[in-house]
């Protein structure tokens, strides 16, 4: 079997603790644009999402850019109050200590993606942070796990496979939604999720392997 060579992570709900600033946010996006208030609780489902996604679920219709703009307005003063999740730091430095190449894809706006990252001295771990552009397009994960890849190629960090019929042994996505899940699947790349974020129950089923905490994280990643 190949050897792991390279990670893939998401960021929000895998290795950042968004959902309270995120949920709160598009809460306050809501009362503003509609004057309803949906319980926080509520909004978990929309931790992972391309933001014209979740404002067209709640209702924005031909008016979702508008929302997203009154979101980011919101949330952007926020940023460095994200927390990791506690482990995170010191997993990324074994891993980065054993040769393992990483990058992130998310579907957050890539430039206050590297922000966040930035803050929270991160940043350096990573071959390079993928996201959405700043009109909130190419926020397809599938998209964006494939910038990554060619990132990866580009950087001669993995190979190109010539043809792939199982899951590739050699790279695997790390995440806590199902967005994480088919959207490297359309690479012929496993993924686990993360027991810590804001999926439903159902979407574990799906995953290849959970991880309940960081050690175990590690611990799959480095078997």
């Amino acid at each position: 079997m190949t050897k792991l060579r390279a990670v893939i992570f998401d960021l929000d709900g895998t290795l950042i603790d968004s959902a309270p600033l995120v949920t709160q946010a598009i809460q306050q996006t809501m009362i503003n644009k509609t004057g309803k208030h949906i319980p926080l609780a509520d909004l978990q489902q929309f931790v992972g999402p391309p933001l014209s996604t979740t404002f067209r679920n709640l209702g924005a219709g031909a008016e979702t850019s508008a929302y997203v703009e009154e979101y980011r307005r919101l949330y952007s003063p926020t940023i460095k109050q994200t927390p990791l999740f506690p482990g995170v730091r010191e997993l990324l430095k074994k891993l980065q200590t054993k040769g393992i190449f990483m990058a992130i894809a998310t579907s957050k706006r890539e430039d206050l993606a590297q922000q966040i990252c930035a803050e929270l001295d991160i940043a350096h771990f990573f071959t390079k942070i993928y996201g959405a552009d700043l009109a909130d397009k190419k926020a397809d994960k599938a998209t964006i796990i494939g910038r990554a890849l060619q990132g990866f190629y580009e950087a001669g960090q993995l190979d190109k496979p010539s043809a792939v019929e199982n899951f590739r042994s050699d790279v695997v996505m790390v995440g806590d939604r199902i967005y994480d899940i088919v959207g490297a699947k359309t690479y012929n790349i496993a993924t686990i999720l993360l027991t810590w974020g804001a999926a439903p129950a159902e979407e574990y089923q799906q995953a290849y392997q959970l991880a309940d905490s960081a050690p175990d994280l590690e611990k799959l990643l480095l078997a």
